[in-house]
């Protein structure tokens, strides 16, 4: 084969490489959310079921809170708010691990993490709460995974 023969080989595979690459990027990156629940001012929360992580007693997930309107906060419009809640499941605490405030805007730095000082002190789930709604659909997947004859049951 000669040098042009290879360069016509190489760039294609090249440019088939980068193509499945991007397939594979563009498909294995979308999150699954899962409607958690519709509060009665029209918010509504989902959870992201394929992040559940369970060590023990501790169960975490990401949830993500989309409002049903946008609410002015320190002179950003809101829509929303990202969140990696830790909760342990026997002490019905909560502790939140991570956070991010979605707002209405293009700019990608103004959506960075939120710097809450409450972050990582754990926290008693207050029953009536949005918090308690989130520990129980956490804290139920984790009793499903627990049980003998589930799909990720270790038995």
């Amino acid at each position: 084969m000669n040098s042009t023969g290879k360069r016509l080989t190489i760039r294609t595979m090249c440019r088939f490489s980068l193509v499945t690459l991007l397939l594979v990027v563009a498909t294995g990156a979308q999150a699954e959310w899962t409607l958690v629940a519709t509060h009665a001012n029209g918010d509504k929360t989902y959870a992201e079921s394929q992040s559940l992580v369970i060590v023990g007693h501790l169960v975490r997930l990401w949830f993500k809170d989309e409002l049903h309107e946008p609410a002015l906060v320190a002179g950003s419009q809101v829509t929303g708010f990202r969140h990696l809640t830790e909760f342990d499941c026997t002490e019905r605490k909560f502790r939140l691990l991570q956070g991010t405030v979605l707002k209405e805007t293009t700019d990608a730095a103004a959506n960075g993490l939120d710097k809450d000082s409450n972050r990582r002190q754990w926290l008693f789930v207050e029953p009536g709460t949005k918090m308690a709604i989130d520990f129980k659909y956490a804290c139920g997947l984790a009793e499903q995974d627990r049980r003998p004859g589930s799909a990720d049951s270790t038995q």
